[in-house]
């Protein structure tokens, strides 16, 4: 049956059920059949009765029997389906079309059209296309506040009021969005806040209407369900991602977030052919190829993307968004030629939508800055800067950068000089919810060099904002690439050194340093990227403005540790940045990463002073079994998720003793992201006393067997053979042996003393042991090296054992005593 045939069909059917109704009358206690009966609308049945949870074996109301409520809500959901059918072939004003002729009735009309309008504002930042979404979904909030429950003392639900309050809550979150991008006043934030926490609570509630026992599955159950794992994905899947300072706060006003339960939800709402399937697909897809790439370690999870992307693409082969994916993937792949195809076909599949273009132009940007085509990079920024709003500073920038990268004669070709296009950036910035965005800050403060008359260039603009969109993992799948952009920081090395020295010196040279790390890291070149990102530290105190780069090489070091196996160093390096430094460009940025870094680095940590072995009782409780076994059974019990958690890390290593800074670390997170590095309250669990061994002889469990006896580890020291090994003194080789013995004498000839500051504290120029970043203080021991840098003597000792160069100045600490060692 036609959809037209379909709606005179239900037109006919109502109208005989209103003029039976008029000559039936009911009383109060009967079901009504309500007939709304204007030109405009088709009629609705808006009292149907369904008992839910508290009555398994109430009576159906005689609506569901009879079929009077799959007349609507039934046919609703499926026009609704075709409409996002028509949608995803590309054909845009028809879905819109088809929505619109019963946004004023039906919930699912309205909430799709709106939706659909939002997907266009956020795309195009447009502020009418804002104003238009904005008030569309105002409407369709109205729409489902008429179909939900009226009264509050009642404990039932109909299906329809069901799905009013689930279409409710994503209307309260999706006008809460438009809100922080339609008005940055501080009443507009709250406003907005205040729908974030009811969409919240309001999904809380019907995930815990979908697990009670007394609720019944009505026809359009997977649609229902389907809405609530959306809602419940989302929020816990994004909540978890936030830094912990962030995630605490949030926990302290209600909210909470688990990353795999968020991603558990949105996978199972993507399987299902429900409407809002595509919903749950389409945030996958992000997560995969955008958040976890941008805000990650880089790699992104290609092989989960796509999974997901393969059955759109086939059943959608012309369509753009999927095509704009599969662009995508590819481009977090390496494969650069192919997701340049892939982007330009999505381009060339339609022409209503202007926007997935501008998505377009943007990757094809990025492809070609990898590539080091500067001409086409410009040319698809200046395409942005002319046809989108999202970010007109960061186009202007990024013009600005690629001239930067051209010769006089070449920019002559584009009207335009790189000093014009940059002192333009400041005045280009936008906000969101009363908040410039980062990217734009930190373009604008890049740009400020240019704004006076005798400027100072740039080194590479462009290779440093790809830095800061995790450009650098891509071109490290590919060798060819990630040498030419090295040579190309090789040319800026030498021209900065044949320039005047400036106050901007030490910011370019510690800035090409962490840049040039990056690309020996990729190259295999571990002991060289290692030296650069050293050389950053170095330099701290003597970096002007650019003071991102000190944390970001800590970062990259610690990244460097984990790919080595080194991973307690990392952790130290990690800390370091998280702990150490506020206040600096992109800081949101560098936690979301080190906290990605923390999460990889927790499953891979191999040594520890205590190791816990586990057994699964029948009734499915965990109980660590060690020498702290009272006091660790106590710590990891009180989340009630643990029991959930060790079953999955016993999945994930069956056969491993687990470390107490692992499961720490990994219940942490489990607990709502609060990553943590051991401290003395866990270290504190390793010190059993004799109230600890009675306490758990008194409740010890019959169920469970007793602990196996505790054995005393034997410390074994660490050695580096070379700065990326490390073994244990038993796994070194003869000749290693020597050569660590020979290290070891020479490093007891370098002279020592004791820290003295002087009277007034001028006396010294050195105030800080750069390799553990910490003040001198009076009666330090120190250790002098032949440059007559200083350092403590337990941190340059350690450093001596990798490496036999100065840390400050990267100088060989006595080449000339080091050879005659070695002769000797």
């Amino acid at each position: 049956m036609s959809f037209i045939n379909w709606r005179r069909s239900v037109k006919k059917d109502a109208n005989k059920n209103a003029v039976e109704a008029q000559d039936n009358p009911v009383g109060p206690d009967s079901p009504r059949l309500a007939v709304i009966n204007t030109p405009d609308l088709d009629p609705i049945i808006t009292d149907f009765r369904l008992q839910l949870p508290d009555h398994q074996d109430a009576p159906i109301s005689s609506n569901a029997v009879n079929g009077c409520s799959r007349s609507d809500l039934s046919l609703a959901l499926e026009d609704c389906m075709a409409a996002l059918d028509l949608f995803l072939r590309n054909e845009f004003e028809e879905a819109q079309a088809r929505l619109r002729s019963r946004t004023k009735d039906s919930m699912y009309h309205a909430l799709t059209y709106a939706t659909i309008l939002e997907m266009q504002a956020m795309m195009t930042f447009e502020p009418q296309h804002i104003l238009t979404a904005g008030n569309t979904m105002k409407e369709a909030q109205a729409v489902c506040q008429r179909h939900r429950k009226k009264s509050t003392f009642s404990k039932t639900f109909t299906e329809e009021e069901l799905h009013a309050e689930v279409c409710y809550a994503e209307c309260l979150l999706q006008r809460a969005a438009l809100t922080f991008l339609q008005d940055e006043n501080m009443i507009s934030f709250i406003k907005g806040g205040i729908k974030v926490r009811n969409s919240y609570q309001t999904y809380k509630d019907l995930h815990s209407i979908l697990q009670s026992t007394g609720y019944t599955r009505a026809e359009n159950h997977g649609h229902f369900e389907g809405g609530v794992k959306l809602g419940v994905g989302a929020f816990n899947l994004m909540i978890s991602m936030l830094p912990t300072r962030t995630l605490k706060l949030l926990e302290f006003v209600g909210f909470s977030g688990n990353k795999d339960f968020g991603l558990q939800q949105l996978q199972e709402g993507s399987s299902e052919s429900t409407l809002r399937s595509f919903l749950c697909n389409m945030l996958l897809l992000c997560y995969h190829t955008f958040l976890s790439f941008i805000l990650g370690t880089g790699e992104g999870d290609v092989e989960d993307a796509e999974k997901l992307l393969q059955p759109y693409l086939e059943k959608y082969p012309k369509g753009s968004i999927f095509l704009f994916f599969a662009g995508r993937i590819e481009e977090i792949k390496g494969n650069l030629d192919a997701a340049i195809k892939r982007f330009e076909e999505c381009c060339e599949a339609q022409q209503q939508w202007k926007q997935f273009h501008h998505m377009c132009y943007w990757e094809l940007m990025w492809c070609f800055t990898y590539k080091r085509h500067w001409k086409m990079a410009y040319f698809y920024a200046d395409l942005l800067s002319k046809e989108n709003c999202w970010s007109k500073a960061t186009y202007a920038f990024m013009k600005a950068a690629y001239l930067s990268m051209l010769s006089e004669d070449d920019c002559l070709t584009f009207g335009e000089t790189e000093v014009t296009l940059f002192r333009q950036v400041p005045n280009l910035k936008q906000k969101i919810a009363g908040k410039s965005l980062p990217t734009e800050k930190f373009a604008i403060r890049k740009a400020r060099r240019y704004l006076t008359e005798n400027y100072i260039p740039l080194p590479v603009a462009p290779l440093e904002m790809m830095y800061i969109w995790n450009g650098y993992t891509v071109i490290g799948k590919h060798k060819d690439l990630t040498e030419g952009m090295l040579k190309t920081l090789d040319e800026a090395q030498a021209k900065l050194e044949n320039s005047p020295r400036t106050e901007f010196s030490i910011d370019d040279q510690c800035l090409l340093s962490l840049l040039k790390g990056l690309c020996l890291k990729h190259l295999g070149h571990h002991e060289e990227a290692e030296h650069y990102f050293t050389l950053v530290l170095c330099n701290e105190t003597q970096i002007k403005y650019d003071h991102y780069l000190v944390p970001n090489a800590l970062l990259e070091h610690g990244l460097l540790c984990i790919e080595q196996g080194r991973n307690n160093e990392a952790i130290k390096l990690l800390e370091t940045a998280k702990q150490n430094y506020k206040n600096y460009s992109m800081e949101s940025r560098t936690h979301f990463r080190g906290a990605s870094c923390f999460y990889v680095t927790t499953f891979v940590v191999a040594h520890s002073c205590c190791t816990v072995h586990w057994k699964v009782p029948d009734r499915r409780v965990l109980g660590p079994v060690c020498k702290s076994r009272a006091k660790l059974t106590a710590c990891f019990h009180f989340h009630p998720g643990f029991t959930q958690l060790c079953t999955r890390l016993l999945r994930f290593s069956p056969d491993k003793p687990v470390s107490l800074p692992m499961l720490t670390v990994i219940a942490c997170k489990e607990m709502g992201n609060c990553l943590k590095s051991p401290t003395s309250d866990d270290i504190s669990l390793l010190h059993e006393s004799q109230s600890d061994r009675a306490s758990y002889a008194d409740g010890a469990d019959p169920d469970q067997e007793p602990p196996p006896p505790y054995e005393e580890l034997i410390h074994v020291p660490i050695y580096h053979p070379t700065p990326s090994q490390a073994r244990l003194a038993t796994q070194l080789t003869e000749e290693e042996q020597v050569r660590i013995a020979q290290r070891i004498g020479l490093i007891q000839h370098l002279p020592k003393g004791v820290y003295d500051p002087g009277r007034d504290g001028s006396e010294k120029k050195i105030r800080e042991c750069v390799i553990c970043m910490m003040d001198f203080v009076y009666g330090d021991p120190i250790r002098f090296l032949p440059c007559m840098h200083i350092y403590h003597m337990d941190c340059i000792d350690d450093w001596l054992m990798r490496s036999f160069t100065c840390p400050s100045c990267m100088e060989p600490v006595d080449a000339a005593l080091l050879s005659s060692y070695e002769t000797n």
